[in-house]
């Protein structure tokens, strides 16, 4: 190895000698362990000031939000047959393409091998092939295809949707019904442009004159050489996977009034519903193979169907004229999960005229949908982060290869999992991504929550003229959910599930269940697969407080008058179970680039403000979004980690509208007027809700009546 890189003018005893290696633009190798010699004038790698190794920034690649072109078309149209009865029917058409842009491909989970005759091995290359102690074996390598281009496909999704019913009255006015049947289809087309096939690329590599009597050129896979286009469209081929829904619904209900109490009448609504909906996926047989890199196998699937029957009850009872009792039942049989119960019982009271007091109890039940329950298996990039305090913990640089107190129960897991021993000391992946798979799990049960809420309404009659319709809501809630349907993680949230980041694996075993979702090639160690699916969790705890205020200033002489809107919502707690019979941890006021534990960022505070100037021609105003401080959730998962959280988040929107006239309105205003950046969490992902990804952006709206 001194050798070698002795010619680059890197100093004897620099490279470490059990390093990969990789290849410079010109030919030359660069350590993959230290990063001597590394020349990257595209800036994509770069050495990992943690672990030393040479790493790749590929968040670039993605985009943060998906261009999306979209056009629809609506209609609607009533016909009263006789002033009782009346015939409806809408009809809805939508076409919508979206880009997603993930990053180029990588030929894992099964990397190419390059045999020592292969004529593009360079003589230094050569020379470090040789010095191995089975000189004559091929070498893996390990390459992101960027010649190919970025994985960038559009997805058109085709909606129409048909709605037709009858609605009415009896009894002089004081009963209504209606009853409608609903279509809907949706009609999915994926266009792959550059699916690069891993068996064409090891054709090429495994032919004697390099693959020059398969395309022009032959292909060169080390560096960014110049590959001739016939290579690229060889080892590259578009596909094509369709999916399809359909969704039926026939629904009717009646309401009215049921008798008379003193305070007024008791009112009853009934609806029965009947649901069905079904799930195609024809995968192009390029990708049921697994042969396209960076994708496991996917699975064609025929129509699939689940439905639903349900009946449905509500009551509203008052008790005086001043408080009224609502309560309501649903029995729901599902074809999937069998049959469930729902209800509520809620109350208000008016004490004063300017005071409502209102709280209530809910036990809802939620079933797994079409997707939770029968997803086929799909191709994800798992983001696992970088090494110390995130990667993969079995590579040399990780936190956990640093604690000598799990050193042995470390390895046996690692390689337990299929790192090969003798490659053990120095394993390293190097890269921040891998493959990832999901599907769909079929023996989900339904998720309950019980929800219990308190609250007060202030409307006072101030009995002035400049404050007007003054309101203030304060409201309690908390909310309890049971079996709570959820994705097992994301790559990073799995992996660090199995090696204990989070105090579910404390014994490092390699059977716990997470462990069992991560598979690595057995003769790299490299992850090859982290599968992820719904399962049922521990659970939900939150609670917390809203306050809503609404007001208007009107003074004299003014042709308008300002108006001012704000929500608040003050976060008690956000606890939760990973798995049934865990304990709950309380996530409050953190966030995570993973995104698991979900509904990630939790900040203890947020709100949104709006300040307007109104008239009867045009209103102007600006909206303040404000998100509180928050940890990075590493803080409570892996406690010895020292990635930051993002400081208190302000952003100010100017907003308008003109009146044109009688049927044409504008809405024209800037988003984000101070061009605020959002804060970057390691390794690199953007902050999700609540935090600008766009930047400042300029909008203008035309709504027209006719």
């Amino acid at each position: 190895m001194d050798s070698i890189f002795a010619q680059y003018g890197v100093a004897p005893g620099t490279v470490n000698a059990s390093s990969q290696v990789g290849f410079n633009d010109d030919g030359s190798l660069y350590a993959v362990t230290g990063g001597a010699n590394l020349m990257d004038p595209t800036g994509r790698l770069f050495v990992d000031p943690v672990s030393g190794a040479v790493s790749e920034a590929i968040f670039n690649d993605r985009s943060i939000i998906s261009p999306q072109e979209r056009y629809t078309l609506y209609g609607k149209s009533d016909f009263e047959i006789s002033p009782e009865l009346t015939f409806y029917a809408t009809g809805l058409y939508m076409d919508s393409t979206v880009v997603t842009s993930i990053g180029y491909p990588l030929n894992v989970p099964n990397l190419s091998a390059v045999p020592v005759t292969n004529p593009f091995i360079s003589p230094d290359f050569a020379t470090w092939l040789a010095a191995r102690p089975n000189p004559n074996a091929p070498a893996l390598l390990f390459k992101r295809f960027t010649e190919t281009g970025r994985r960038v496909y559009d997805t058109n999704y085709e909606t129409f949707q048909l709605v037709a019913g009858f609605k009415g009255e009896f009894g002089d006015g004081n009963y209504s019904w209606d009853a409608y049947y609903s279509h809907a289809e949706t009609d999915i087309t994926e266009d792959h442009p550059n699916s690069v096939l891993g068996s064409r690329v090891q054709a090429l590599l495994d032919a004697a004159d390099g693959g020059a009597s398969v395309c022009e050129g032959g292909y060169n896979p080390f560096g960014r050489p110049n590959n001739s286009q016939a290579c690229l469209n060889y080892i590259s081929l578009p596909a094509t996977n369709n999916y399809g829904t359909e969704q039926d619904v026939f629904e009717a209900s009646v309401q009215g009034k049921l008798f008379s109490l003193p305070a007024d009448d008791v009112r009853f609504a009934l609806t029965a519903t009947y649901r069905e909906d079904s799930f195609f996926r024809d995968v192009d047989p390029l990708f049921t193979t697994g042969d396209v890199v960076s994708s496991p196998a996917l699975i064609s699937q025929p129509s699939k169907s689940i439905d639903v029957s349900e009946v449905a009850a509500e009551l509203l009872v008052p008790l005086a004229k001043s408080a009224n009792l609502g309560l309501g039942y649903r029995y729901s049989d599902y074809s999937h999960v069998g049959s469930v119960n729902a209800y509520k019982a809620d109350l208000d009271f008016r004490p004063v005229e300017s005071i409502l007091l209102r709280g209530g109890f809910e036990r809802a039940v939620r079933a797994p949908n079409f997707n939770e329950a029968f997803a086929p298996v799909s191709a994800t990039a798992a983001s696992i982060g970088p090494v110390p305090s995130a990667g993969d913990p079995c590579d040399a640089g990780s936190a956990e290869r640093m604690n000598p107190a799990i050193a042995a129960d470390l390895q046996d897991l690692c390689i337990a999992q299929g790192v090969p021993a003798a490659i053990y000391p120095s394993y390293t992946l190097g890269i921040v991504s891998v493959a990832g798979s999901f599907s769909g799990n079929e023996n989900l049960d339904p998720e309950q929550a019980d929800t219990i809420t308190a609250g007060v309404v202030f409307t006072p009659e101030l009995g002035g003229d400049v404050v007007q319709n003054l309101s203030v809501s304060l409201d309690y809630y908390s909310i309890e959910i049971e079996q709570a349907i959820n994705l097992n993680g994301s790559g990073a949230a799995i992996l660090g599930a199995c090696f204990n980041r989070d105090g579910s694996n404390p014994t490092l075993n390699p059977n716990n269940e997470n462990c069992q979702l991560i598979s690595r090639n057995s003769a790299t160690g490299i992850i090859n697969d982290i599968r992820s699916t719904y399962i049922n969790t521990g659970g939900f705890k939150t609670s917390g407080v809203d306050l809503i205020l609404n007001g208007e200033l009107h003074f004299a002489d003014m042709p308008g008058y300002f108006k001012i809107n704000t929500a608040m919502n003050f976060l008690d707690k956000f606890e939760i179970a990973a798995t049934d019979g865990s304990p709950f941890v309380d996530y409050k006021n953190t966030i995570d680039a993973s995104e698991f534990p979900p509904l990630s960022p939790l900040p203890d505070f947020k709100a949104l403000t709006t300040f307007d100037y109104v008239t009867d021609q045009f209103s102007v105003g600006v909206r303040w979004r404000h998100v509180g401080s928050m940890d990075n959730r590493t803080a409570i998962t892996n406690p010895a980690a020292s990635d930051p959280g993002p400081d208190t988040y302000n952003v100010f929107d100017l907003v308008g509208n003109i009146q044109l006239n009688d049927s044409v309105k504008l809405g024209l205003g800037i988003t984000n007027l101070s061009d605020k950046q959002p804060f970057i969490l390691p390794p690199g992902n953007y902050v999700s809700g609540g935090q600008d990804q766009v930047g400042r952006a300029y909008y203008l709206r035309v709504s027209a009546n006719f």
